[in-house]
């Protein structure tokens, strides 16, 4: 299998990556030409990626300057140390960080990244948690999924 054929664009793969992942890596321009990177607990809802952060601090400096973001997240990932290699899948894209400020949408996420990650907080998210944390939309432009064979695959390499 080359490498070229291990790339995916289609949907159900890219999604369910993104379902499977643990955390998602988001990269920001720090304004000086370096990338910002760090990661994060997320969900996915329709064609918009969500994450929670604190209302000051360099994410959301970075964000009100330049709201262009780079992201990652893999699933699946063994090392098989006997071929030197790794299996995985994974999704790498583009996108615009939105601050939201709809109370309403907010909610949604919030009650969304609580059901993802089985979280015991309240559901719905009562307005005081609203009020305290900012929800940063992730508008995507672009994405990419690439995966690597399975063990069994690899073994027989």
């Amino acid at each position: 299998m080359g490498m070229k054929d291990r790339f995916r664009a289609d949907r159900d793969f890219i999604d369910g990556v993104l379902n499977d992942a643990d955390d998602m890596v988001v990269a920001l321009n720090d304004g000086d030409g370096a990338p910002y990177a760090f990661p994060v607990n997320f969900v996915l809802l329709g064609d918009a990626l969500y994450i929670h952060t604190a209302f000051t601090g360099k994410k959301m400096d970075l964000i009100r300057k330049n709201p262009r973001v780079g992201f990652s997240a893999y699933a699946d990932v063994r090392i098989i140390r006997e071929k030197a290699t790794t299996t995985f899948r994974s999704v790498c894209g583009t996108g615009t960080a939105i601050i939201v400020e709809d109370k309403e949408e907010k909610r949604t996420a919030l009650d969304a990244i609580t059901v993802r990650y089985k979280s015991l907080c309240p559901r719905p998210a009562p307005d005081s948690m609203i009020n305290r944390v900012a929800i940063i939309r992730i508008d995507i432009d672009s994405l990419m999924g690439k995966y690597a064979p399975g063990e069994e695959e690899a073994l027989k390499a």
